[in-house]
């Protein structure tokens, strides 16, 4: 699958029957170590249509691995997937913390869609998730519960449980 087939990951999770798919670029252009990525909403829609399938697309807002050319603030970004680009919701990632990415998840639900779920991207630790938890609709938290930061990692049996009972 390539870097950003929205429309692959539609495809799989339809066959495999999961309910949602999480798309890094889904409207609009960005530029990161892999060049320029393109969104790849109409491509997405086309599939859903076709396959009538209701799996929940969700759009990588301010990811951090890449820059989006084009939208001045993460809002714009959220509101160019939700309302132009089909997402049903966001993954809302900060460079700096959960918190701030918090931040941007209030205001996306005050300005665009308050039943748009929002999740946190990363940044996710055993001493911030009661506030994540009690903001977001979610998390990923992968990282936080890795035994190591490579992406060779495992998940830590100890960690996970930890983060759970947080």
């Amino acid at each position: 699958m390539a870097h950003n087939d929205g429309a692959a990951a539609i495809a799989i999770s339809n066959a495999v029957g999961a309910t949602f798919v999480r798309i890094k670029v889904l409207t609009g252009v960005a530029i990161g170590a892999a060049g320029i990525v393109s969104g790849c909403a109409t491509e997405v829609a086309r599939l859903r249509r076709e396959l009538n399938c209701q799996i929940t697309v969700l759009a990588d807002v301010n990811e951090v691995t890449s820059r989006y050319l084009g939208f001045p603030s993460p809002i714009d970004q959220a509101r160019q997937h939700i309302r132009f680009g089909g997402a049903d919701g966001v993954i809302v990632t900060d460079k700096e913390s959960a918190l701030t990415a918090l931040d941007t998840i209030t205001a996306i639900k005050s300005q665009i869609d308050p039943d748009a779920p929002a999740f946190v991207g990363g940044r996710v630790t055993q001493e911030n998730i009661r506030t994540v938890r009690s903001r977001a609709d979610g998390a990923i938290v992968a990282t936080a519960i890795r035994n190591t930061m490579a992406w060779s990692g495992c998940i830590d049996p100890v960690k996970a449980a930890a983060l759970g009972s947080a």
